[in-house]
């Protein structure tokens, strides 16, 4: 039980501090780029992906690729933001339905019989 002003309370009513605002101040030189393409680098000390975005279609066997933001950072940092980015796809997804990736491997491999 918690007691305030006198009274007596269940934990459950208890009000746990607010935590702190995160203010953030993006500055308007700051570039933004579109990516439908990442690809991943890795050390045992860092991740580095690259972001970039499929130009067009294949042309002779090779995708036209243009890869214009690199992002290098340690791995407790790639594992905080997976955490991050979880929480944000899964209130995404509980406001707006499931996103769906594409085709998978079973989907588009031919059975057998």
């Amino acid at each position: 039980m918690v007691r305030t002003g006198g009274k007596s309370r269940g934990a459950a009513d208890a009000k746990l501090p607010e935590p702190p605002m995160v203010v953030t101040n993006v500055e308007a030189d700051v570039p933004t780029f579109y990516a439908n393409n990442a690809q991943l680098v890795s050390t045992p000390w860092d991740l580095r992906i690259n972001f970039g975005e499929l130009t067009g279609p294949p042309q002779d066997g090779m995708l036209p690729l243009r890869n214009p933001v690199s992002v290098v950072m340690s791995w407790a940092h790639a594992k905080a933001l997976v955490s991050v980015l979880a929480a944000n796809l899964s209130n995404y997804e509980a406001s707006f339905g499931e996103i769906r990736i594409g085709p998978k491997a079973s989907d588009t491999t031919p059975e057998r019989g």
